[in-house]
């Protein structure tokens, strides 16, 4: 799953300190100021991830962008929000994500194995990722999110899918990259059983590790069961 970190920033609450006559005035100008960031963002975002030929769609790109129907931006407006993303990004383009870093831990465990097997663990770390992710006690290191998400997805995992050397190398991987780190590996991990457990993560309601195992492992039958 690709992740846009650009997109990210447009969710930041922007408070307009230009105007302060009146409550309605400021929801006005707050309102205009998210469309011209989220445009801005859309178009750096096809700037930075379009190839080949598609790079040359940039400027189309913007021409739509400033042609919309409902749309009052011009050009250059774009092109100067643009630029004030990237003073917030620090020029920050390409920053890892925990949903690389679980594509490379992935990519590891994956050395020998079984592909099709292997993808349901995938999307069950990925949907533990995205559980995880929006949690206020899950603040920390991108690639110890993605580490903790990978752990809780492999348990219950059949020893016929992945062979007990494999796992054996890669809890030995864990224990040496992230010594120092471990306690907060566990706490995420508990966090993240928890949650499940609760069936729920903040505002909504989510599945249970038991009923995202069924969804995803229809018939590879890659997990016994998914304790919790």
């Amino acid at each position: 799953m690709k992740s846009y970190p650009i997109l990210s920033i447009v969710g930041k609450k922007y408070t307009p300190g230009c105007c302060r006559s009146s409550s309605i005035d400021r929801e006005v100008v707050s309102k205009r100021k998210s469309q011209l960031r989220s445009i801005a963002a859309l178009y750096l975002t096809v700037k930075l991830h379009s190839e080949g030929e598609a790079k040359d769609a940039a400027s189309v790109v913007l021409e739509e962008f400033a042609n919309l129907d409902g749309c009052s931006f011009s050009r250059k407006n774009i092109i100067d929000q643009e630029q004030e993303l990237l003073k917030e990004l620090q020029w920050k383009l390409h920053p890892p994500t925990p949903q690389l870093f679980l594509y490379h831990f992935m990519t590891l465990l994956c050395t020998g194995q079984n592909n099709i097997h292997l993808n349901s663990i995938s999307k069950v770390a990925n949907y533990i990722l995205d559980t995880l992710l929006p949690h206020p006690e899950s603040r920390s290191v991108a690639s110890i999110i993605a580490i903790a998400s990978l752990q809780v997805a492999l348990r219950g995992v059949k020893s016929t899918v992945i062979t007990s050397d494999s796992i054996k190398a890669f809890q030995q991987f864990v224990q040496k990259t992230f010594q120092e780190d471990l306690p907060e590996m566990e706490r995420l991990c508990n966090l993240a059983l928890n949650v499940f457990h609760e069936g729920s993560a903040g505002d909504y309601k989510i599945l249970t590790l038991e009923e995202v195992k069924n969804c995803i492992d229809v018939n590879h039958n890659v997990y016994e069961t998914l304790c919790i």
